[in-house]
This record gives structure tokens, sequence and C-alpha cells, in this order.
């Protein structure tokens, strides 16, 4: 994997534009030292359990969530690998890993501000970039996700307004508890915990925060609490 150092965000403007775009995904996490290219269900495994039972433990958890998810859908997942994608969405540990088509989405979920956490700035954070192979499963795919023998693309369905709106594509794990590397296809760029606030305010000039990568309400609260700050009026200045 080639690591790279960013500073600037020209200088992340430039190592993207010298990767061709053409089946390039990308990728943030908050925690450049920890937040290697490793599953959330290999995640929750490896930190909970012991020995052997990763299958059982992992098809216990998914089918669960299948059986007790319907009353929430207005549609149903028609094949196993929609419904890996549903539950990773809504937060269930799986063998997927969450990517986007979009440097910017990545670049914010790398940097994304941690409300009154005095340490943030101090943490370095990455945007990994991924030249994925030609392969691409979409929602035709009706093998079982759970058996597959290759790491692959998944791009799926519209299912929600945030899939949308963060470009997300998936990549499906067929070793899920253990770190994907890809030498020849990942590249990882570093940047410094006290250089983030300049990339925030680029992404804010952009256009790119809480309310446009997740629409609705919710988006729309965070983006305020992090960008609206307390101001004196003209009377209390003087």
């Amino acid at each position: 994997m080639k690591l790279i150092k960013i500073t600037t965000f020209e200088s992340l403007q430039f190592e993207i534009s010298n990767v061709p775009r053409q089946k390039v995904i990308f990728r943030g996490v908050k925690d450049s030292e920890k937040h290697t290219l490793i599953t959330s269900i290999g995640r929750t495994f490896n930190s909970n359990q012991a020995g052997t039972g990763f299958p059982s433990f992992e098809r216990r958890l998914f089918t669960r969530f299948k059986e007790r998810a319907i009353p929430y859908l207005r549609s149903v997942p028609t094949t196993d690998l929609e419904w890996l994608a549903l539950a990773q969405h809504h937060g269930l540990p799986t063998r997927l890993l969450d990517w986007s088509y979009n440097p910017l989405v990545a670049l914010f979920f790398a940097t994304q501000q941690c409300n009154e956490d005095p340490t943030d700035n101090s943490l370095d954070c990455a945007v990994y970039i991924y030249k994925t192979p030609n392969k691409t499963l979409n929602s035709s795919f009706t093998d079982d996700p759970f058996k597959v023998k290759n790491t692959s693309k998944y791009r799926p369905s519209h299912f929600t307004d945030r899939i949308v709106a963060q470009r997300s594509v998936f990549t499906l794990h067929h070793e899920p508890k253990i770190s994907f590397e890809d030498n020849n296809r990942i590249i990882k760029l570093v940047i410094p915990g006290p250089q983030k606030p300049q990339f925030r305010e680029k992404l804010r000039l952009f256009g790119v925060g809480p309310s446009t990568l997740f629409p609705g309400l919710d988006g729309l609260a965070e983006e305020l609490s992090i960008y609206e700050k307390p101001f004196k009026s003209i009377s209390e200045q003087v």
C-alpha cells in the first residue's frame, strides 16, 4: 500500500487528479493508525470473541436482523446482498466496507469534527483510494455473499436518499476478519491532525456537510450545531 502525507487541500487535489477516475472509489477514516480496512463484523468478532465460531456468529446476526427488520420496511430486499447493504446502512456489523465515488465525501468522513473532543485535532486521519478491478456486483447478484472467493465492489440500489447523496458504494469481503490490503491498487493519503480545520473549511466552502450528506432534519441539526456559534449583540459589545 502506498502512503502519502497530505498537508494542504491543493496537494490532495493533485494526488487525486493523478489517479484515473474510472473505477476509483474513496474511503475516509478518522484515525489513520487504528482504522485499517477491516470490516465492522471483523472488528466486532475480533474484539469480543475467542477461537472459532465466526461463520455461525455472522450468520446468526444477519438472520436475526432479517427476521426483525420486516415491520420497519417499505420494500423488502430480494437478495441477501441487498439485505447486507441495508443492514450495513443501519449500523449492523457486516462484511461490507463503505466507500464513495466522491473523494470529498470521503474527506468529510475523515475530517468530521468530534464535538467537544479536545484531542480531535491531534489525531491524524486518512483517505483511502482504491483502484478497483473491472468486476462490479449489483442488485442482479443472487449468489450467497457469505461464500464469495474474492473481494468485489458492490454498487447498491438507491434504497435511501443517503446512498444517493453520499454516492455510496461498498466492497464485499471474502476474508472479513482481516484488514484488506491490495498493495498495487490502494493509496493511503494521511492528513495530520492539526491540518484538519483547513480541510473542513474547504468542504464547507464547497457545500459538503451534514445537511447535504444526511438529507433531513438530523443532518440539518448536526450542521447547525457545528457551524453556528454564539455572537454578541451590538449592545453587548459596547
